[in-house]
């Protein structure tokens, strides 16, 4: 899933780029979640409840409160992740997207081939954030957790606690649905409600291993033998 959000005053211009950018989507079979807004004050009033994007395109000199670069200022202190595209019809703005790490500035209307190149490199960005870890859904946005940050995975009914290098967090799915997302080398089920990171075992006893993080984590009789083996398999014994 690619969340973008357009944020252009103009209606004409910003259901042309809509279009554009579903065209796109449909051509290379990519879901998206797009959101379009009139002004800068509708995309912060709307940003609590829709949560973070991946993309946004947006108008530099909106007329009347918020300019398109304040939003990117406001935008870049919670996130840095963030691809900003500038749009405009004057030129003289060009330099202005180095001040909030703008991948590129562009001139209204927005071409095809550049608009290919922008969403081509956002979709690779997601890629390679999802290499390295896992989304989990959280209210009205996806948390991002890199597989290293993570000690273990620890069922509680219906939900998931996730212990990390930060701290835990409860999450509500159940701890299969982690199961699922983990790579098979790095982590091992030790019972039916724990999934520790085999990166951070510090040592397999008869019933429990211990973790980096000072937990005891319980091996169930039927898991031990494949506790063992994955063990030793990672460790290259």
């Amino acid at each position: 899933m690619m969340r973008i959000a357009v944020c252009e005053d103009e209606l004409i211009q910003r259901k042309l780029l809509e279009d554009d950018i579903r065209l796109w989507a449909k051509k290379n079979d990519i879901e998206i979640d797009l959101r379009t807004y009139a002004g800068a004050e509708a995309f912060l009033f709307q940003k609590e409840t829709n949560g973070s994007v991946d993309c946004l395109f947006l108008d530099i000199d909106m007329g009347g409160g918020i300019t398109g670069l304040e939003l990117a200022q406001s935008v870049r202190e919670t996130d840095s992740q963030v691809t900003i595209v500038f749009l405009t019809a004057l030129s003289k703005y060009v330099f202005s997207g180095y001040k909030v790490q703008a991948f590129d500035y562009f001139v209204k209307p927005l071409k095809e081939q550049d608009l290919d190149r922008v969403l081509k490199h956002v979709s690779k960005s997601i890629q390679a954030v999802r290499q390295d870890g896992f989304f989990i859904p959280s209210r009205s946005e996806y948390i991002h957790i890199r597989y290293d940050d993570v000690y273990c995975f620890e069922a509680n009914l219906h939900m998931t606690k996730v212990h990390t290098k930060v701290g835990t967090e409860q999450y509500n799915a159940k701890i299969s649905y982690f199961e699922e997302l983990l790579p098979k080398e790095q982590f091992v089920k030790t019972h039916r409600s724990f999934i520790v990171n085999l990166r951070f075992v510090r040592q397999v006893m008869t019933g429990a291993v211990s973790m980096a993080d000072g937990q005891t984590v319980p091996v169930s009789r039927g898991r031990q033998r494949e506790v063992d083996r994955r063990m030793l398999t990672y460790w290259g014994m």
